[in-house]
């Protein structure tokens, strides 16, 4: 009995151990994020932040200070980030002087509700006193945004890196 015990157990740690191998450093489900940028920036003084920022949130001065839940970008590094179905934000901070805010909405398939991986391809160009950045994101709920990064001195003025309206 002892060995049948011996055998049954070595097979189900060969089978957990071959799929702990298989989902840490095979499966390649992951979001992968991309920087490029003209030559007048620098991709060290970008970083780029993942969670959720609530609309309710009042003025963007706390979002700057804090950030959201996770660094994906910093020190012209990407790290790897989950989305989930529903809001998926990302704070954008070139050399603490501007910043953007961006949302990426993924709607639940409700068949596995987990989202399909994306790329996330963040594109900076100067343009005069200006940073534009182009957020093209590729994968089943992919889109295309542009937009201006918004001057970090005005964050306690901004919501969602515009000027609040009265």
């Amino acid at each position: 009995m002892t060995k049948n015990r011996l055998i049954t157990f070595g097979i189900v740690a060969v089978i957990a151990g071959g799929l702990f191998i298989y989902f840490q450093f095979i499966k390649e489900d992951q979001n992968k994020l991309f920087v490029t940028l003209d030559n007048s920036l620098t991709s060290d003084k970008i970083r780029i932040d993942e969670g959720f920022y609530s609309i309710n949130s009042g003025t963007d001065e706390d979002l700057i200070k804090f950030g959201l839940d996770k660094t994906v970008y910093s020190d012209s590094k990407a790290k790897s980030f989950e989305t989930i179905c529903g809001e998926n934000d990302f704070l954008v901070v070139y050399d603490n002087q501007f910043y953007a805010i961006v949302r990426h909405f993924i709607p639940n398939d409700f068949y596995d509700g987990v989202p399909k991986p994306h790329n996330y391809n963040f594109d900076f160009k100067r343009i005069g006193a200006k940073i534009h950045l182009t957020l093209n994101i590729e994968g089943y709920d992919g889109k295309k945004i542009e937009l201006d990064l918004a001057d970090v001195a005005d964050a306690s003025k901004n919501i969602w890196g515009h000027p609040i309206k009265k």
